[in-house]
Order: C-alpha cells, then sequence, then structure tokens
C-alpha cells in the first residue's frame, strides 16, 4: 500500500493528527530539558557564585578587629575561612545554604540581646552580602 492509495481525507486527518503529535513531542522534549538544567531551588541559582573573598573584607574589619589571635573571644577566629568555618566554642557558626540556621547570621541581624558587632552593626549591604555567601554554600571559592 502507499499514500496513493489512501483516500485525500484520511490522509489529511492523519497530517494534523501527526502535527499535533509533534507539537506536543516538542513541547515535552522543552519542558523536560528545562527541568533538566534548572536547579531544584530557585533561590540557589540566584547566589550561585558566592565566594568567601566577597565577605572576607567584612569578616575582617568587623570581626577580626577582636576575633584574632592566640585567644579571640568564643574562640572563634574570624580572620581567615578556615578559621570562620571551624566556629566557636560551641560549634560551627556557619549551617552552609541557611542563614537562618547559622550563629553567625542570627548575632548580626539581632536587634536585642546578644548582637554582633557589639558597638557598631554591620550595615544591611554587609549584612546582605553575608547572607548571600551563606545561601550560597559558604564556599571558599
Amino acid at each position: 500500500m502507499s499514500f496513493a492509495d489512501i483516500p485525500r481525507q484520511e490522509l489529511t486527518t492523519m497530517h494534523k493528527s501527526f502535527k499535533h503529535l509533534s507539537f506536543l513531542s516538542i513541547t515535552a522534549l522543552a519542558v523536560g530539558a528545562s527541568m533538566a538544567f534548572s536547579p531544584a531551588d530557585p533561590a540557589a541559582s540566584k547566589h550561585a557564585s558566592v565566594p568567601y573573598s566577597t565577605v572576607s573584607d567584612i569578616m575582617t574589619k568587623k570581626c577580626a578587629t577582636c576575633h584574632q589571635g592566640a585567644t579571640p573571644p568564643a574562640k572563634f577566629d574570624a580572620t581567615t575561612y578556615k578559621g570562620v568555618m571551624k566556629g566557636n566554642d560551641h560549634g560551627s557558626v556557619i549551617v552552609a545554604g541557611k542563614p537562618d540556621k547559622s550563629l553567625l547570621y542570627t548575632l548580626i541581624t539581632a536587634t536585642t540581646g546578644k548582637k554582633m558587632p557589639p558597638r557598631k552593626p554591620l550595615e544591611k549591604e554587609e549584612i546582605a552580602k553575608i547572607e548571600a555567601w551563606i545561601k550560597a554554600g559558604a564556599t571558599e571559592k
């Protein structure tokens, strides 16, 4: 059997069905591809590359003025990435990806009680940089 043997009306119906099926197939492929390349957490792509160098100046200028040396307060050394990630005498101060669970972020955003730095709060932009760094995974590079 060849196409010449199929009545014209059936060919038209088959062509319409094929076009509809092709559109659905292309749409499904496009949706699948976009899902494959999209991060599970939209916020992660927003903060995908925030290295420690983004916040190191803040840590040095605002935190390491007290938190440095052989016996820093709370045993928290803010002079290096390794020191920040090591934490303090109570443990980690950073929970990568979760600023609200990170002691460092809690202390720099506190409005009452224990807050850091104790005398002069960080600027909103500085807090935003630290938050973005933590959300992005608190990586060194």
